[in-house]
Formats: structure tokens, C-alpha cells, sequence
């Protein structure tokens, strides 16, 4: 069974560069794999720490 690969980069995020926020990797299993970089939003700001 060949794999199956998905990349997910949410809307609300700026647009990575060199990397995907998401991937989802499906055959015989299921493999999400999530990014730990910091969620920039469209405008450049990042959200502050609560």
C-alpha cells in the first residue's frame, strides 16, 4: 500500500517558509505530525502569552 501524504496550513496563520504547520501521513497507519514553530497571524503579529 503506497502512502498517502497531507499538508495542512490553516488559514488564520501566516504562510511557512521551509516547513508545513501540519502532515498527515495515511497507509496501513495514520501519522499526524504537528509543527512546534511559533503561530504568526496574517499580519505579522504573534499572539500574546496567557
Amino acid at each position: 500500500m503506497t502512502a498517502e501524504i497531507t499538508r495542512s496550513n490553516p488559514p488564520a496563520v501566516a504562510t511557512p517558509t521551509g516547513y508545513t504547520h501540519a502532515i498527515q501521513i495515511t497507509g496501513h497507519h495514520r501519522r499526524l505530525i504537528i509543527s512546534g514553530q511559533v503561530g504568526i497571524a496574517q499580519d505579522g503579529t504573534v499572539s500574546a502569552s496567557r
